[in-house]
């Protein structure tokens, strides 16, 4: 009776524990996308959403080998929400990405130099919506 117990027992155990790391997961991803929801007015960043799971994986085990360990940022240019997602994402070396809410990148090559580099100089002191790094 108690090896039945035991053995019933145990994948109780294993499921509760990775429940629990599913639901603190899900409560990231959940807090973080209605952040980028509300300020963007939709209800349609899948592309967010991709981005945050992958980031938590990577926290987890190192999945993405830490090309997914970094922050996403919520800015303004020019009057539209932008995401500046500060995070390798395979990219070889580069700094990070600038979203728009649909999920395209931003194209700055359009745009006067000096309005470009003074977004670019204020860059994090916008609101942070979601970070898998320690605090500095």
């Amino acid at each position: 009776m108690i090896k039945f117990i035991t053995i019933g027992f145990f994948p109780l155990l294993v499921l509760a524990s990775c429940s629990e790391e599913n639901l603190k997961q899900a409560s990231v991803l959940s807090e973080s996308i209605s952040i980028a929801e509300s300020a963007c007015g939709t209800t349609e960043l899948v592309w967010l959403q991709e981005i945050i799971k992958k980031a938590e994986e990577d926290k987890q085990n190192q999945t993405y080998k830490g090309n997914y360990i970094g922050r996403i940022y919520q800015e303004d240019y020019q009057g539209e929400v932008v995401f500046f997602v500060r995070m390798m994402m395979g990219s070889g070396g580069l700094y990070g990405y600038f979203y728009q809410c649909d999920g395209n990148q931003l194209d700055f090559s359009n745009d006067d130099p000096k309005e470009v580099e003074s977004f670019l100089q204020s860059l994090e002191k916008g609101k942070i919506i979601y970070k898998n790094t320690p605090d500095d």
